[in-house]
């Protein structure tokens, strides 16, 4: 009877671990890196944006890859360590067609594009117009929504992301 509770404890335990590990690998910011706000800053206006933070290679790669929804005024933001320079994005196995907005070092827009999904090779190649250090991914319109143009601004948090 013993081994019997022993058993039943054991599986209990087993099957919550497994929905602990579910629900977090299905949480974007367990993949990504935490979650933050940013703002967006131009003339007359200042838009709030809850993002995830791609700092690594690997984060970077993965991007969006395989979402299906990302809801507005939300994004991710990827964040170049090894020093602003032409950044390319693709949209290889991604789902939804997103704006991507590049800024330099001290938060200055770059440029600005909307990528649309590709599901097989050869996928266009969306660059920068000039060197980037950081690449912010927005569900396309947002852009266009918002009026982002030059004199935009992306606030830097003191000591960076």
């Amino acid at each position: 009877m013993r081994m019997k509770v022993l058993n039943v404890g054991l599986w209990i335990c087993c099957v919550a671990m497994g929905i602990v590990i579910v629900v977090a690998l299905a949480n974007p910011n367990f993949r990504m890196g935490k979650g933050s706000t940013i703002i967006l800053a131009g003339p007359g206006e200042t838009v709030e944006i809850g993002i995830e933070i791609a700092r690594t290679p690997r984060e970077r790669e993965r991007g969006l890859m395989e979402r299906a929804a990302l809801p507005e005024d939300h994004g991710m933001l990827f964040v170049f360590s090894e020093g602003a320079s032409i950044q390319q994005f693709w949209m290889k196995n991604t789902l939804i067609p997103l704006d991507i907005l590049f800024f330099t070092a001290d938060g200055s827009l770059v440029s600005t594009t909307t990528m649309t999904p590709c599901k097989a090779d050869p996928c266009p190649l969306y660059p920068s117009r000039a060197p980037a250090a950081y690449a912010l991914e927005v569900p396309a319109g947002f852009v266009a929504r918002h009026g982002i143009d030059r004199g935009w601004r992306l606030t830097i948090p003191e000591g960076g992301f």
